[in-house]
């Protein structure tokens, strides 16, 4: 608004004129809001993902509805994107709730914030956005040291507004996205335990030399290890071998962690993690009459992590 004064000095009277002339205001005003529901898949980490890497992305395009878009524009005016969680890195990366894990958002290829000036003319004229855009939503890692798994939560993730009125467009998970650890992937192996004369064992619970072996893995991140042993036991919690034709009796086998301790199956134990292996050894015990065959039996280890 212009303010014109003028003044002018009559018979000791003064006298006041006011012009003045405006104009409208541009802007946009939003009536109805709408929804735009991303979901992704589990997310499993290897372990090998730097900073800024993009771990998920999905895109989607605005629906093109002029009709119930619920924007309106007197002369033009300003669309604007931000992001509702706080900021965890410079080039626009926002937090999930989850450490080590961040999300972006692109309007158009335009990193949120982000904003689009309309022109039009008329006071109810169809802008040409948000008709025809895309939003793209990014999950990135941002810090490569951190054990990152852990569940983002769904919810409102960004928010387009005009100049005034009600939200434009939420953009939203719609479920919540878990984020994992790859397993540690230990190799399936063979232990020979070699060949023994069922002289070698002159009385009950006597046992072979033992064989050492190990059990390699590879895990995505530094991790404290855990361990549980299974496999069906006999009468003295020995893994109890298979039975059949061709098949030795009266034997069954001890396993021992890496300190020669004998080990309880289907309990859990403490491992003693060398170079992406553990180590263990193995023997055989006389547990009843031995008679003369093969020695074959299946022990499954699970590995405990965090």
């Amino acid at each position: 608004m212009n303010l014109i004064w003028f003044v002018r000095s009559l018979a000791g009277t003064a006298m006041a004129i006011l012009f003045w002339s405006s104009c409208a205001i541009a802007e946009c005003e939003v009536t109805q809001t709408n929804v735009m529901r991303f979901t992704l898949p589990t997310i499993s980490l290897s372990g090998g993902e730097s900073n800024g890497s993009i771990l998920a992305q999905v895109t989607q395009q605005i629906p093109a509805d002029p009709v119930k878009s619920g924007v309106s524009c007197h002369s033009g005016g300003t669309m604007r994107v931000f992001a509702t969680r706080p900021l965890v890195m410079d080039n626009e990366t926002f937090a999930t709730g989850v450490p080590g894990i961040g999300y972006r958002l692109f309007i158009d290829n335009q990193p949120v914030p982000w904003k689009h000036s309309i022109a039009c003319e008329g006071e109810a004229c169809q802008p040409s956005w948000p008709t025809s855009s895309q939003v793209e939503l990014q999950l990135v890692r941002t810090a490569s040291h951190a054990a990152a798994a852990g569940r983002i939560r769904p919810g409102i993730y960004g928010i387009v507004r005009g100049d005034r009125g009600k939200p434009a467009l939420l953009i939203t998970l719609a479920q919540g996205i878990v984020i994992e650890n790859s397993g540690c992937n230990p190799r399936v192996q063979t232990v020979n335990l070699g060949t023994v004369g069922t002289k070698s064992f002159p009385s009950l619970l006597t046992s072979s030399n033992r064989v050492p072996f190990r059990v390699e893995f590879n895990c995505p991140l530094p991790l404290h290890l855990g361990a549980i042993w299974e496999g069906e036991r006999d009468r003295f919690g020995l893994l109890k071998p298979l039975a059949g034709r061709g098949r030795a009796e009266g034997i069954g086998i001890r396993l021992r962690d890496d300190s020669g301790a004998s080990i309880t199956l289907a309990h859990p134990l403490t491992a003693q993690q060398h170079d992406k292996a553990l180590n263990f050894s193995a023997e055989m015990v006389r547990t009843g009459e031995v008679s003369s065959g093969k020695v074959d039996a299946i022990a499954t280890l699970h590995l405990i992590y965090k």
